[in-house]
């Protein structure tokens, strides 16, 4: 089979059949469109709701039970989180009510006027660790469960108010009592020196502050103050006695003629803290070998569900995080020469990322105390083998600080070796080439 020759002549050459080819015209004529139709063609656009259309039918047409799968986690998680703020919300609610009507259950016995101790709440100082409380004498209606308390202004028989005294006893006032002899008991103040510190009953407005002392409710690490956060519980007492002015004046004695409050009840609330009174007097329990008019108060103060709920997820995340971090550096150390597993500084970002944001995240803990409490000890025992019931500081934050920091390190220096391996078996490639 012989072959043609080349003569070096390129415009001799032509391709083979090249002048049956048809011709090719594109024109608005030959196509049978005219040039206002292309316009309108081109002009013309899909919605919006179209476009959204096909591009959830092109989602969803591409494993579409992996992207229902994911979407509906996503809105059950939704909800779930949702669900659990509104049942919070729902949970301050009751309390708050519940609050409102103090010791109703004690008094539902006590015929005509109840008087009530209604004490607003104002601060907790955990580091002086004391309660400020400013308290107003308030008219109890047992029969309204919505709106109990009115306002409480006993001038028409108390005419000068009643002066309030704190931290004393009311004992039977033998003097008095022979002397009425109307088988009454009558009561005094066992300290005739004492100051009042407010007056109540004359004006709607009348009341005055109090700072309770706080101290811790058990010796267990778990419910110590501070150090059992978000555990942590609070214990307080205060001791209330009212005298009616006027008629201490009349027997010339300032610590005569004592009268008592019925109850007390909580207004408000503090952010961060669950606050709960309940009142006693001990002339009203009838097996008492002890009268004391005085009505005492014990607080008892413990932190909220939701201070609860979001410190332990915190810590589960933190620990989750950091367990997922370790066995990342563990596998880049066992098999990061044998395969890709150190290219890159992604990890390294990751990893300072997660070390300075630990602090971060323990700082926005809502109530967190100061650095040295047992926050969340129970839990991280279980995630740790370092960890045991009883480690005092910082266990659910500390741990993994010093857990995240030691696999940055092991990490840089594992990259900084690889780098090292490659670049010296590049060497050795380049000298056997």
């Amino acid at each position: 089979m012989g072959s043609l020759a080349y003569s070096g002549d390129m415009a001799g050459i032509e391709l083979k059949e090249r002048q049956d080819q048809p011709p090719y015209a594109y024109s608005a004529v030959s196509s049978g469109m005219s040039a206002t139709n292309m316009d309108a063609a081109q002009s013309r656009r899909p919605s919006w709701r179209d476009v959204w259309k096909k591009r959830l039918r092109r989602m969803f047409s591409s494993r579409r039970s992996r992207r229902i799968l994911y979407i509906g986690s996503g809105i059950v998680l939704m909800l779930a989180w949702i669900g659990l703020i509104l049942a919070f919300a729902r949970n301050q609610q009751l309390t708050e009510k519940k609050h409102l009507l103090g010791d109703s259950k004690a008094v539902g016995s006590i015929a005509g006027e109840i008087w009530y101790l209604a004490g607003t709440l104002l601060h907790l100082d955990t580091n002086a660790r004391t309660l400020a409380v400013q308290w107003s004498g308030k008219q109890f209606h047992l029969e309204d469960r919505e709106n109990p308390l009115s306002s409480f202004e006993v001038s028409y028989n108390f005419p000068e108010g009643l002066n309030i005294y704190r931290d004393v006893q009311a004992i039977v006032d033998d003097d008095i009592t022979q002397a009425q002899n109307d088988d009454y008991y009558y009561f005094m103040l066992d300290n005739a020196t004492a100051l009042p510190i407010g007056n109540v009953g004359m004006r709607e407005w009348d009341a005055f502050d109090t700072d309770i002392d706080l101290a811790e409710k058990s010796t267990s690490v778990w419910t110590q103050p501070i150090r059992g956060y978000p555990f942590d519980v609070w214990t307080g007492s205060l001791v209330i006695a009212a005298t009616d002015v006027a008629c201490s004046r009349n027997v010339n004695r300032s610590n005569a003629c004592v009268l008592s409050f019925d109850g007390t009840a909580l207004l408000g609330d503090l952010i961060n803290w669950k606050v709960t009174a309940n009142s006693t007097s001990t002339c009203r329990i009838l097996d008492s070998a002890f009268c004391d008019l005085a009505c005492r108060i014990d607080f008892s103060i413990t932190r909220p569900g939701l201070v609860k709920f979001t410190v332990i997820a915190v810590i589960i995340v933190n620990w989750l995080s950091t367990i997922v971090i370790f066995l990342l550096t563990g596998e880049a150390l066992i098999n990061g020469y044998k395969t890709e597993f150190l290219v890159g500084t992604d990890m390294l970002s990751v990893l300072f990322a997660a070390l300075f944001a630990l602090p971060g995240v323990r700082s926005l803990l809502p109530g967190a105390p100061d650095f040295g409490s047992t926050i969340g000890t129970y839990f991280t025992a279980r995630f740790s083998v370092y960890c045991s019931r009883r480690l005092p500081d910082l266990v659910g934050i500390l741990p993994n600080v010093i857990i995240i920091s030691l696999c940055t390190s092991c990490w840089a220096v594992a990259k900084l070796r690889w780098q090292a391996k490659q670049k010296a078996e590049s060497n050795e490639n380049v000298g056997k080439a």
